[in-house]
C-alpha cells in the first residue's frame, strides 16, 4: 500500500518526511533518504515507548538506519529517535527540534543481529534506546515534552524494512 495509510490493527500513519510503503506486510521506506511516518494516535502521557523490529538493514555498510520516534509532535518534526545504524554497526539516540536533528548520546557498537527490536523510551527527562530489550544508550535531556505520539524514522532505502511496530505509556 502507498502511502503508509491505516493498518489492520488500528494504527493510522501520515509520512510526515518522504515516502514509506506496505510492502509484503511490513513498512519499507522506498526513499534514498530522511524517512519520518507519525503514528496519528495519542498515548495517555508523554511518558511512553515506542518500537518496531528492524527486519532488514541493507548489507555491509550499506549508508543505512531504522528506528522509532517517541514524543513526536502533531505539527512539526519534532521527536526522541533510537535506530541501528547498518555503515558503522551503532545505535544513535538523537532528538530533532523542528527540522534540525542533534546527538544527545555518544553512539554506542552493537553487533546487529536481525530480525530483532528497538525501542525509544521517554521518562521525565530520562530517553533510553534498546536493543532487542536491553537498554544500550541513554540520555538526560529535556528540549521536548508533552507530545503523546510516536512514530517510524529511517534513513536511506536500500530495501530495508520494519514491522510489527507498538507503543504505549
Amino acid at each position: 500500500a502507498d502511502p503508509l495509510g491505516s493498518s489492520s490493527e488500528g494504527w493510522s500513519w501520515t509520512e510526515t518526511q518522504n515516502d514509506w510503503d506496505i510492502v509484503t506486510n511490513k513498512a519499507l521506506g522506498v526513499t534514498n533518504n530522511l524517512l519520518n511516518a507519525r503514528a496519528e494516535s495519542d498515548l495517555s502521557s508523554a511518558d511512553h515507548y515506542s518500537q518496531v523490529d528492524i527486519i532488514n538493514l541493507g548489507i555491509g555498510n550499506d549508508d543505512v538506519g531504522r528506528g522509532v520516534t517517541a514524543r513526536y509532535s502533531v505539527s512539526a518534526l519534532t521527536h526522541y529517535i533510537t535506530f541501528a545504524y547498518q555503515q558503522d554497526d551503532k545505535i544513535y539516540l538523537r532528538k530533532e527540534v523542528n527540522g534540525v536533528i542533534t546527538d544527545i548520546a555518544t553512539a554506542v557498537s552493537i553487533t546487529i543481529s536481525l530480525p530483532e527490536a528497538y525501542k525509544v523510551e521517554c521518562d521525565g527527562s530520562a530517553i533510553k534506546g534498546y536493543q532487542a530489550g536491553v537498554e544500550k544508550i541513554s540520555a538526560t535531556d529535556t528540549a521536548i515534552t508533552g507530545n503523546t505520539r510516536t512514530g517510524l524514522w529511517g534513513w536511506g532505502a536500500f530495501s530495508s524494512d520494519v514491522d510489527n511496530f507498538k507503543a504505549g505509556d
